[in-house]
């Protein structure tokens, strides 16, 4: 309850992750001495023997329990945390991953400090503990990767939103007459977003649609000229090839080959860290960056398969996309829409 406090007095990301941390570990140490303090003087007034052997006992396995639940706690809360080489280490762990299949989800004690130890600003992907990455595939040829790259890049847009005191960055890509689709912790706690062609000028928008839990939203750009997509009806499989397009970290537009992993099922929370979701999406051999947010993944055959939307924390070379299916019926809804919807609080 005392980290969102404690980490909102740093500036960036990075040192407001590490103040969490530390006022988490702090927090269990203080804890951790009263509770030993109190045990303490509570043990000399115990003179016998018996009662003492019991308390022996008793204490060993209290303690042992108590290291599993303090394990089992932090484990599943950090293995989203900022430092991708813990992360790592607690995926692969035997004890961490026998514990998540015995005891249920961590108490939610931890949610609000949760905004803060995500330092990429992607939404949870999964709740507990990822699934190992799927075995890799065969990567795309260049001139596959340049297929999906110029089907796409002709519709792909930078997306800019003063929002929550910050200048939210991220993709998105034109999929009707000036209907464009991006994710919705891009537009988050916003109300002014402004949508920007390579080279082109930079265009008001108004979200028509914003689905927190997909993290979708679909906005309506006034005079945009970009060159629209087709969302693919069906899913793809294992091994499917193309490219990413977005602008990472606000920079130019730029592509990278990716392809299908696995396609699943994934039970993640929405964009705010609090409700449970389900999303249906892809894990894509591919290096995602912050700001590739709400970007396309193509296919060669021009089609966007998926909406990019997060990175692993423990492999760089895995990305996650939204699957396309479950995006089209959001965009019909966009066709009939132009009022502006509430976009809800912000999300960091």
């Amino acid at each position: 309850m005392l980290a969102p406090h404690v980490a909102a007095l740093a500036g960036g990301t990075s040192g407001q992750a590490q103040l969490a941390v530390v006022t988490l570990l702090v927090g269990g140490a203080i804890g951790d001495a009263a509770g030993w303090f109190v045990g303490s003087r509570l043990r000399r007034r115990v003179t016998n023997v018996t009662l003492r052997r019991a308390d022996t006992v008793g204490g060993s396995l209290v303690t042992v329990g108590a290291v599993l639940l303090v394990v089992w706690f932090l484990a599943l809360n950090l293995v989203t945390g900022p430092v991708p080489a813990v992360s790592r280490q607690i995926q692969r762990s035997t004890i961490v991953r026998g514990l998540a299949a015995a005891l249920p989800e961590p108490p939610s004690l931890i949610g609000q400090a949760r905004r803060f130890l995500n330092v990429l600003g992607f939404p949870d992907v999964f709740l507990g503990l990822p699934p190992l990455p799927a075995a890799p595939v065969t990567p795309p040829t260049d001139e596959e990767a340049r297929l999906a790259f110029d089907a796409a890049a002709g519709a792909t847009v930078q997306i800019v939103e003063p929002a929550c005191n910050l200048i939210q960055e991220g993709s998105g890509f034109a999929v009707g007459s000036e209907l464009v689709v991006t994710n919705a912790h891009v537009v988050a706690g916003g109300d002014a977003p402004r949508v920007r062609i390579e080279d082109g000028p930079s265009l008001p928008a108004a979200t028509v649609v914003f689905d927190a839990g997909l993290d979708i939203a679909v906005l309506r750009v006034p005079g945009l000229s970009a060159t629209p997509v087709p969302l693919a009806a069906a899913e793809s499989g294992r091994g499917t090839s193309g490219a990413i397009l977005g602008h990472p970290e606000g920079g130019p537009l730029t592509g990278r080959p990716a392809a299908v992993r696995a396609v699943f099922d994934a039970t993640g929370r929405d964009i705010y860290g609090s409700e449970q979701v389900l999303r249906r999406i892809y894990e894509l051999q591919t290096v995602v960056r912050p700001g590739n947010s709400g970007g396309p993944f193509v296919l060669t055959s021009g089609e966007v398969a998926g909406v990019v939307f997060a990175a692993s924390t423990m492999d760089r070379g895995t990305g996650y996309a939204i699957t396309s299916p479950q995006v089209r019926p959001l965009v019909s809804r966009a066709k009939q829409l132009t009022s502006a919807v509430d976009t809800g609080p912000c999300d960091r």
